[in-house]
């Protein structure tokens, strides 16, 4: 099942959205789990891996740029894709690695063409586990993933590029990762 969230704060537009979502779904057999937030200082705060985010750029209390920003501190490959009234905010979008910019209201066939690009995209992407670390969260993918230490109860998680640091126990830890990847 694909984990989706929508951060809107236009109801209507965020409903559209889904309803469209919901279409592509049933036309293409795939499954959706979406959830929505109408802003984006809640979707952020409360932060769950998901595998795609659809996020308005022009939001109450922290635009979808700036929001975007700390997203990717959190998980740098969750998929991104904008949608806004405005295109001049196209190129900052790229800067944050999204994969679409759509304009509103949604024509259904580029939603189409951008979700059957980014689902092909999450095929080839293994999917992360959200990590709760004294920074904050951080997804860590599998393919980054070296080995892990733990002392008493504080484990680091070593990566190809970094070290972090959670607390917790290991079998906790082990659930997360996928089957048949590593050893203990």
């Amino acid at each position: 099942m694909i984990q989706i969230a929508l951060v809107d704060d236009d109801i209507a537009a965020s409903n559209e959205l889904q309803e469209k979502l919901q279409k592509f779904a049933a036309e293409n057999g795939e499954q959706f789990s979406i959830s929505t937030y109408h802003e984006a200082v809640s979707f952020l705060d409360h932060y769950q891996s998901v595998d795609i985010v659809f996020m308005d750029v022009e939001m109450p209390y922290l635009n979808g740029i700036a929001a975007a920003q700390k997203l990717r501190q959190i998980d740098e490959k969750v998929a991104l894709i904008y949608v806004t009234n405005y295109m001049q905010y196209a190129v900052e979008g790229y800067e944050v690695n999204a994969l679409g910019y759509l304009l509103k209201p949604i024509n259904y066939a580029r939603l189409s063409s951008v979700l059957k690009k980014t689902l092909n995209l999450l095929l080839q992407e293994a999917k992360g586990i959200l990590v709760k670390t004294s920074s904050g969260l951080k997804k860590v993918y599998p393919d980054e993933l070296m080995y892990i230490e733990i002392s008493g109860h504080l484990i680091e998680i070593h990566t190809k590029g970094n070290v972090l640091e959670t607390w917790g126990s290991l079998k906790e830890l082990e659930k997360k990762l996928p089957e048949g990847r590593f050893a203990r």
